[in-house]
């Protein structure tokens, strides 16, 4: 009969199965609110939506990236599901909901009782994780695949003699993951390098390369045959030039380095109190050391070959594309706040309480809100519909730039193809200068109805396109009248007359 483990007088397998249905509960409502595709989530779903399965072997149209299996999942979800927001974010969403078993698992053999429930605690309710298990990019993919390596090289770290049969699970494993998630190769290499320094004797060490030699010639396929490409493309490593680690040459150097490193605790983990991360991370490095090295070098092994392909400018260590390593981290923040709940309380209950207080209010506050209102980026489907609504025959569409993918996906794919008729005008990407925008409206002025649509992903993030909106919108209402608008959010259309003839462009000043 197995033995029911309690911590505080909670059943702790109990609690566990509560938070992962809790965490569940929170991916749910998130993919079921549907939010309108952002911009980087309309790019890459154009490249599945447009292409068959063969043509998803090329390099992606419009500056994207994403491993080879995880667009083949994507593409099986819309040939099955069609082309909607549901199939596209499917794949995320059972990744997301994998992760909750699959970090229960590995934090239950890492950590005590007590501190495993607080990793999990706040790894089921976390903003990010909830919100990229909902979004048509691999992140949570990633995720998923981490915590399944580290399962199944934790065996062969702590058995005596591991069975062949381990290391054959480990290296298929490893082999597979990198097809499906560009990061995996970095945690592999970490996790290879703890195996293989954690060996007790020649024949440990010659199965661990044995198992590293097929993870290396599964990438190396995969890096000539779909990945060199994504290496070789400029503008789309350009995009991420500011997110690389430097090399620490100079004081300057070193405080963007560390403000980098620093950053996760306040933007990725989804904790509100980002000094209580970092102490809690600290203290679980220290608590690892002491009880168990090993477990500690699998934890922090990853951090290494991610850390170093950021300093030479292969891979970035910020955002979205290191969520591979929240699991880690919220590992070590449960290991090193659950320590010193466990300590203290034995001497002041309260102060364990206001601990956890203190680290889980934040994010199970914005845990409920998020339930009950799913948080919305970029509602350019909104604006469409309203749009598609209220035109009328003879009706023009203007598009401003960064709208133009947003705005192809709804109306080829998203159930708003009354605006196709209207043959809608692409702005190209200007400068905030008159002489320029006016050249972009040529299409559309002297006409007595048109829509102008705008979307950006971040407004506070894309000053310069706030600005261009709302230059455009000034010169717009000189010069003619304004008859409808409507607005969601970071996403807003206008109607307007423009009838009145347009002003014309000074002459240049003869000198």
């Amino acid at each position: 009969m197995a033995t029911t483990v309690r911590v505080r007088g909670l059943d702790v397998a109990k609690m566990a199965t509560l938070l992962i249905l809790v965490g569940s509960a929170l991916r749910i409502a998130c993919f079921a609110a549907n939010r309108s595709l952002w911009l980087d989530e309309a790019m890459l779903a154009l490249n599945i939506v447009e292409r068959p399965f063969a043509d998803l072997l090329r390099p992606l149209d419009y500056n994207q990236a994403a491993p080879i299996g995880f667009l083949m999942l994507l593409k099986a979800a819309t040939s099955v599901w069609g082309d909607h927001e549901y199939a596209l974010r499917l794949v995320p969403l059972i990744a997301g909901l994998a992760c909750l078993p699959l970090f229960w698992q590995l934090a239950k053999q890492v950590l005590s009782p007590g501190e495993a429930l607080i990793a999990l605690c706040i790894f089921a309710i976390g903003d990010t994780l909830v919100y990229y298990s909902a979004e048509v990019k691999q992140y949570s993919l990633d995720v998923a695949l981490t915590l399944g390596i580290l399962l199944c090289a934790l065996p062969v770290l702590r058995e005596e003699r591991p069975g062949r049969r381990r290391y054959l699970y480990l290296a298929l494993l490893g082999a597979a993951a990198v097809w499906f998630s560009i990061p995996a190769v970095l945690v592999l290499a970490g996790v290879g390098a703890a195996l293989f320094l954690s060996a007790k004797d020649g024949r440990q060490r010659a199965a661990v390369l044995a198992v590293a030699a097929v993870w290396f010639a599964s990438f190396l396929l995969d890096y000539f045959l779909f990945l060199r490409v994504i290496r070789d493309n400029d503008t789309l490593r350009g995009s991420w030039d500011d997110r690389f680690l430097a090399w620490p040459t100079s004081p300057a150097a070193v405080r963007r380095d560390i403000e980098m490193l620093l950053l996760p605790f306040a933007t990725l983990l989804g904790l509100t109190q980002p000094l209580l991360a970092k102490l809690g991370f600290v203290g679980g490095l220290n608590v690892l050391y002491r009880r168990d090295r090993r477990i500690l070098g699998l934890l922090v092994a990853p951090f290494a070959p991610a850390l170093l392909a950021s300093l030479l400018h292969v891979y970035p260590f910020t955002s979205r594309p290191i969520l591979f390593t929240v699991p880690l981290f919220l590992l070590l923040i449960g290991a090193g706040v659950g320590a010193v709940r466990e300590a203290v309380s034995r001497h002041v209950p309260l102060f364990g309480a206001a601990l956890l207080l203190a680290l889980l209010w934040g994010p199970a506050a914005g845990a409920a809100r998020s339930f009950l209102r799913p948080p919305a980026r970029e509602e350019t489907r909104n604006v469409l519909q309203y749009l598609s609504g209220r035109m009328r025959p003879g009706d023009a569409v203007w598009v401003s730039h960064p709208t133009q993918h947003t705005f192809r996906y709804y109306v080829e794919f998203g159930g708003q193809d009354r605006i196709a008729a209207l043959d809608p005008v692409i702005s190209k990407r200007t400068k905030a200068e008159k002489d320029r925008i006016l050249t972009e409206l040529q299409p559309v002025l002297g006409k007595p109805r048109v829509w102008f649509v705008f979307s950006y992903t971040d407004v506070q993030g894309n000053r310069d396109e706030l600005h261009e909106r709302e230059l455009i919108l000034g010169m717009l209402d000189r010069m003619g009248k304004r008859l409808d608008q409507v607005e969601a959010t970071n996403a807003w259309g206008y109607l307007y007359d423009l009838t009145a003839p347009p002003p014309q462009a000074s002459p240049p000043t003869p000198r």
